[in-house]
């Protein structure tokens, strides 16, 4: 057994990668003055590992409408899913990266809490034409694993401005 960080969370030599239940018990202990110790402990006697990095799946939407392409003024509901509770802290936050200098980019910051595995961020739209790239950061379960920083799916939604012209 090793003492993680010394502060008392003792692992199990080897157990680094992976995920595991492991159950303890006791056998052939006895205190001073004779008693025998007990064989299944009364308290903490599974150890689960956990070791699985949070996922995330990102969709975008406007007037309860989901969709990927947005126009100048559009207000776009980002709603991330997690795949299992986030920690409180550190708060999970998003980063909105823009194709094209004239479209806003939001640098990182933190997204807002609905539930424990739901989170959001509006963004408003502006003038300008691009694709804008999603990446998460910060955020941790309840194992302090980091989550990943792309999302399974909705990594990007595009500003379209561009008025169509009908052609006779």
């Amino acid at each position: 057994w090793t003492d993680d960080q010394n502060v008392g969370n003792y692992i199990p030599k080897g157990v680094y990668l992976g995920n595991a239940t492991l159950t303890t018990s006791l056998h052939s202990a006895e205190d001073f003055a004779g008693n025998v110790i007990q064989t299944v402990p009364t308290l903490n006697a599974t150890l689960i590992v956990d070791s699985t990095l949070p996922t995330a799946v990102v969709t975008y939407s406007t007037g309860g409408v989901t969709k990927t392409n947005f126009k100048i003024n559009d207000v776009v509901t980002i709603n991330v899913q997690f795949s299992e509770d986030m920690k409180d802290s550190p708060v999970p936050q998003i980063k909105l990266e823009s194709s094209n200098a004239s479209v806003t980019t939001v640098n990182t910051t933190n997204l807002t809490k609905v539930s424990t595995t739901n989170y959001q961020y509006s963004y408003t739209v502006t003038s300008g034409n691009a694709t804008i790239t999603t990446t998460l950061h910060t955020g941790t379960d309840s194992s302090n694993n980091i989550m990943k920083s792309v999302p399974i799916t909705g990594m990007s939604f595009i500003v379209d401005n561009i008025i169509p012209t009908p052609t006779i």
